[in-house]
């Protein structure tokens, strides 16, 4: 097993940049964003197996006030930069009462609908495993939405795990789509990262379908 690890390592330390500069960091980033979008948008999503990719963009900004306090803003222009413009933004006072775990209480609002949007998330994170947990609701139309990752730190630059994500309405539980699978996350320095996910979709019980769901992370 040690030694495995040893041998993964060494094979990856080549794609870790941990002596590039900012610009070439930049590069990558750009580079890596326009391939998935691109490759993303022309994938099969006409086949039986497949469903049509989606594209988030995220911008992500945190100020921390201790070691235990913090808050934090993000905005997410569209929940699919394939589809239509749909804006969100969410401010987040950031508790953490140990070092493994960071609670983060959330209200945020979505454009459209205009209505406000309750979320409670969870960061846990022990030595080089780490998660992220996001329950939302939104009050008014009583719609839900949850997001779950479990991630392992392969390099500052590779992260590798699995997730889980549904939304569907309380009114209705039986036709919430719920899908999930593993993961890829790449990390160009500290201001940029994309996430690539496969993921296995039904929705309302119907047939399970894959889709390709990639994320595009701003990190002010």
């Amino acid at each position: 097993m040690i030694q495995s690890s040893v041998m993964l390592r060494s094979f990856l330390q080549p794609l870790t940049p941990f002596v590039d500069s900012k610009e070439t960091i930049l590069k990558r980033f750009i580079v890596a964003t326009l391939a998935m979008i691109v490759g993303f948008s022309t994938t099969t999503a006409g086949a039986d197996t497949f469903s049509a990719s989606r594209v988030r963009m995220l911008i992500h900004g945190s100020n921390q006030f201790s070691e235990q306090l913090g808050a934090s803003v993000h905005f997410i222009p569209a929940g699919n930069l394939l589809g239509e413009v749909a804006p969100l933004i969410y401010g987040s006072f950031d508790w953490t009462p140990i070092p493994e775990l960071t609670i983060s209480p959330t209200v945020g609002w979505t454009f459209k609908p205009d209505e406000m949007v309750v979320s409670l998330r969870l960061a846990p994170k022990i030595g080089k495993f780490w998660g992220w947990v996001d329950l939302e609701e939104r009050p008014t139309s009583r719609a839900f939405y949850w997001f779950v990752q479990a991630q392992y730190q392969v390099t500052s630059f590779l992260h590798i795990g699995a997730e889980q994500e549904s939304w569907g309405d309380f009114h209705d539980f039986s036709t919430a789509s719920h899908g999930g699978g593993p993961n890829v996350l790449l990390r160009f320095g500290r201001n940029f990262g994309t996430d690539l996910a496969l993921h296995a979709r039904s929705l309302g019980g119907s047939a399970v379908n894959l889709e390709f769901f990639s994320r595009i992370h701003l990190f002010l």
